[in-house]
């Protein structure tokens, strides 16, 4: 696995983002933990190298926490916190310029993950 650097753009309303960079290694690298409240209006995880999403997300619920890991790591680099207790997006940019959604089979129908 290449330690590639990974952004995490969150969508502050109107028109504002912000971006928390994360740097993936064998061991999962440092974890960086979110409230469902930051991400509300959407996050989306972009590869630095090309922009796009990222290879290899595993995504996994813990509670009602949504855990992110990337590039085959044993633990998690991202955590967002009460993901699961609302309509909360995570998401990624594919190869077309399209925008597509993270979905955790164990997460409810009315909570969704958007790339």
């Amino acid at each position: 696995m290449s330690a590639r650097k990974i952004r995490v753009v969150i969508n502050n309303g109107a028109g504002k983002s912000s971006v928390h960079f994360l740097e993936p290694g064998a061991d999962g690298g440092s974890l960086l933990v979110l409230d469902a409240s930051a991400v509300r209006r959407g996050c989306v995880l972009l590869s630095e190298e090309g922009g796009l999403a990222p290879d290899e997300v595993v995504l996994s619920r813990s509670g009602d926490d949504l855990r992110v890991s990337f590039g085959g790591a044993s633990l998690p680099q991202l955590a967002i916190q009460n993901f699961y207790r609302g309509d909360n997006l995570l998401g990624g940019l594919d190869q077309d310029g399209a925008y597509y959604g993270y979905v955790d089979g164990s997460a409810p129908r009315s909570s969704r993950a958007v790339h």
